[in-house]
């Protein structure tokens, strides 16, 4: 407990690379401490955290025909508790270690990619937010199987799979644990060599412990797919796992996104 101009602040003192200020620092829901001082004679109650947390992935693509490479960006800015969690990664682990995951991670869907630029890093200590870029080749974005017509690309917000996945134990007697807080929005943004044509969407999955929207807007010659998830609880009772599964899958259906080529 710190009390700083007659204010109150609760901090979690093994946080070592929490930033920003005082008031909008995350703890987690800890509901009770123990106030080493003299006059001291029961615990004292810890309002619940007022500290947020969001992650915004931006994938911008410069999508060309086939026989060229496209151009992938990506911009991720991560804020408050995930920003601490991204900062303590940043700073145990070493630069080429932090890249070479990094490749490893788009190679899974893009196996002919390659960096083509050192990552950036910007760290804004007292907002805490940081915001990392990264520039990648992509050779063979577009896709055909022998049973196909036309080639496609394939679009996914990977980064939201963890927050889709299910348990190892789908039948239970105690309650499921679903990460909270969880704020993501992941953005994918690509500019076409053509006119294309594509139709908007907005497609919604809702749960008493999750959302999940997804949306495609755009133009002629430029898409825009967005998605937003959010925690809405720390856990699933355990009577309602099979509905909390169902709405899961369905979410899972609308991760991938075809775009069609000529």
């Amino acid at each position: 407990q710190l009390i700083l101009n007659k204010t109150v602040y609760w901090i979690d003192a093994t946080a070592d690379y929490q930033r920003g200020p005082l008031a909008t620092r995350y703890l987690p829901d800890f509901e009770r401490g123990l106030v080493l001082r003299p006059k001291t004679v029961a615990l004292a109650v810890i309002p619940q955290s007022s500290g947020q947390s969001r992650t915004v992935v931006t994938e911008q693509f410069q999508i060309q025909f086939r026989d060229q490479p496209s151009q992938l960006k990506v911009v991720t800015v991560a804020d408050g508790e995930a920003a601490d969690a991204l900062r303590a990664q940043l700073a145990s682990t070493p630069r080429p270690q932090l890249e070479k995951a990094y490749l490893n991670y788009y190679a899974k869907r893009y196996p002919d990619i390659s960096q083509i630029a050192p990552i950036s890093i910007s760290d804004d200590e007292d907002q805490n937010k940081i915001e990392i870029t990264e520039l990648y080749s992509v050779p063979n974005i577009w896709l055909r199987s022998s049973e196909e017509q036309h080639y496609h690309c394939e679009f996914q917000p990977t980064d939201l799979g963890r927050f889709i996945k299910p348990p190892a134990v789908p039948v239970r007697t105690m309650p499921l644990a679903v990460g909270f807080p969880a704020n993501h929005v992941f953005r994918i943004e690509a500019t076409l060599p053509a006119i294309w044509s594509f139709q908007f969407e907005n497609k919604v999955i809702e749960d008493n412990a999750f959302r999940l929207r997804r949306t495609v807007t755009g133009d002629a010659r430029k898409f825009v797919l967005q998605y937003e998830y959010s925690s809405l609880t720390d856990s699933v009772p355990a009577e309602r796992t099979a509905q909390y599964l169902r709405h899961l899958d369905e979410a899972s259906q609308i991760l991938p996104y075809w775009l069609t080529g000529p």
